[in-house]
């Protein structure tokens, strides 16, 4: 609730709904453009589109790695917020209702960093590696949006090429109890010979095999100890990976209690 006086009688309270609904019917009438606040040289990212990947799991979750997205629409095509941004900054700033606009209501302007484009296909490059497209390639292209010099759209694009998939598992354990426990429960491992190359999977596996012996009495196990390499130099786009569990120290195993 937001107390202004108009009187040396009487306050007058005025909630903030009644502010933002007061704001939503002047925004919604106004003809201003969004890039109006734009400086010379700058692009609005209008929309981001990204092409090539074939999972739509894979793609979602590239999706989320891009760092600059466009402005929040509502209703799918008003950019309310970014209007009521750009009205907080014009005029004289300092009144309360612009300051309230910009500030409680408005989001700023997402504009075009060549910075961040770079930092995101890096990242959708790490993120389709760990899920074994060691060969691919991703790219971006600005798009300027035609009559429209202020808007681009920012498009992504990603050549997979073959995911590797996994061809053995082996395991490298110096302590024989040890070793046979691990064997023992394979049927639930998550890293299975045939399936897709995933480094989430191998992280999740660390994790499951430290529960397991921990409840076995490896009280002081834990994840660290199990370290993997990774051979892809073999034919057939297959990768084997080797499991293996080092000690506590180079004279020490792990104790079972």
């Amino acid at each position: 609730m937001l107390n202004f006086r108009f009187s040396k009688h009487k306050d007058i309270y005025i909630s903030s709904k009644a502010i933002c609904f007061g704001l939503f019917i002047f925004l919604f009438f106004s003809s201003c453009k969004i890039t109006q606040e734009l400086n010379k040289g700058e692009l609005l990212v209008n929309k981001v589109e990204i092409d090539g990947i074939e999972n739509n799991k894979l793609e979602d979750g590239a999706k989320l790695l891009i760092k600059q997205k466009p402005n929040k629409r509502l209703f799918g095509f008003w950019r309310f917020y970014l209007r009521a941004y750009n009205y907080g900054m014009r005029g004289d700033t300092s009144k309360w209702h612009r300051r309230f606009a910009r500030k409680n209501v408005g989001e700023e302007p997402v504009i075009l960093d060549t910075n961040k484009l770079n930092q995101s296909t890096k990242q959708i490059e790490a993120y389709l590696f760990n899920n074994g497209f060691f060969n691919r390639n991703v790219s971006y292209e600005v798009i300027p949006k035609k009559g429209n010099s202020k808007k681009a759209t920012v498009k992504y694009t990603v050549i997979q090429n073959t995911r590797y998939k996994i061809k053995n598992v082996t395991y490298g354990v110096d302590e024989r109890d040890l070793y046979f426990l691990i064997i023992k429960d394979t049927i639930n491992s998550k890293l299975k010979s045939g399936d897709f190359f995933s480094a989430e999977n191998m992280s999740e596996e660390r994790t499951r095999i430290t529960a397991r012996l921990r409840n076995l009495g490896y009280y002081y196990f834990n994840k660290e100890y199990i370290v993997y390499a990774v051979d892809s130099t073999i034919s057939g786009n297959k990768v084997n990976i080797d499991l293996q569990i080092r000690n506590p120290d180079y004279f020490e195993t792990h104790k079972r209690y």
